[in-house]
């Protein structure tokens, strides 16, 4: 018996301030529609089959504007960036092969105060199994999504796992959008693709929001710069001292606010899920290494 051990992924995302209308398919569908839709009285949340990719946001009390870019809120799975040389002879492509996916319809259902969507799709070169559900409750601002990644090996391996959220226009406009989180150490990249100038001085460490530019001084980069197109890569740790973390995007001009609330995943080889997600780890050998990560989409009038 082959074990389906490998690593399993659990992620949560909550969509908060979004209007949603539920796709009644069933998991005999013989083909997958390109997208699905959930709405409740408060907001709406559009899927797309291939990839999973989270491709419009809007809220019913206000202007249908989704803050989410042309290519939405997408997966880097199981890979981020660039393949290697020999992945790439593989087949494997840039960003992993979860966003060149069909996902089918697993499970759907729509009772009388809540609609859930459930689909799910397999990855071949990486030998996993991603399953994703939505589900949201009539009166409230939110989308619950639960990620489970399951690996088909018989032996551990690292994951790469991403959630790509990207704005853009018309929510994302210079000088009126200001991005923030709890993060404190940061580090620029030391290179970045393509021939957009950038602003900040490669490979530096800085502590957030303060970046280091280019010619000297620092750089508020929650801010989104006017009269300039800079292109700059940096990673930032959240602070560790945080159960939850968040990242927002607040356009000031039109009090809306879009962003991510997340809990920040524990350190070391073996992660285990805390709270209620860590019933089973104990029991089953097939859990033993677990990457649990809890996300909250957020949007709304303030």
């Amino acid at each position: 018996m082959r074990f389906r051990n490998g690593i399993r992924s659990l992620l949560t995302v909550t969509v908060l301030g979004i209007a949603i209308d539920a796709a009644q398919q069933t998991a005999e569908t013989p083909q997958a529609p390109k997208s699905f839709v959930l709405a409740n009285d408060k907001l709406a949340l559009t899927i797309d089959s291939n990839g999973a990719r989270l491709s419009r946001v809007t809220m019913k009390d206000g202007a249908p504007m989704s803050p989410l870019a042309s290519m939405g809120h997408f997966l880097a799975l199981d890979g981020f960036g660039a393949p290697s040389a020999a992945e790439a002879s593989a087949g494997m492509p840039f960003h992993g092969e979860a966003s060149h996916q069909t996902f089918r319809i697993v499970v759907s259902s729509d009772s009388a105060k809540s609609h859930l969507l459930t689909i799910q799709a397999t990855l071949p070169l990486a030998q996993e199994t991603l399953t994703r559900t939505a589900e949201i409750v009539d009166g409230e601002n939110l989308v619950y999504i639960t990620s489970l990644l399951e690996s088909m090996l018989s032996v551990d391996r690292p994951v790469s796992w991403a959630e790509h959220a990207t704005i853009g226009p018309p929510y994302l406009e210079k000088g009126k959008v200001v991005v923030d989180m709890p993060a404190t150490k940061c580090r620029v990249r030391p290179y970045k693709p393509g021939g957009i100038p950038g602003h900040l001085v490669y490979g530096k460490d800085f502590t957030w929001p303060m970046a280091p530019v280019v010619g000297g001084g620092e750089a508020d980069i929650r801010e989104i710069p006017t009269g300039h197109d800079w292109l700059d890569l940096a990673s930032c740790e959240m602070d560790p001292g945080r159960r939850l973390a968040f990242v927002t995007a607040l356009h000031t001009e039109k009090h809306l606010l879009y962003g991510y609330v997340f809990r920040r995943m524990a350190r070391g080889p073996e992660r285990r899920a805390p709270d209620r997600f860590s019933t089973t780890d104990e029991q089953n050998p097939r859990d033993q290494a677990r990457l649990v990560q809890a996300m909250n989409i957020v949007s709304g009038w303030s």
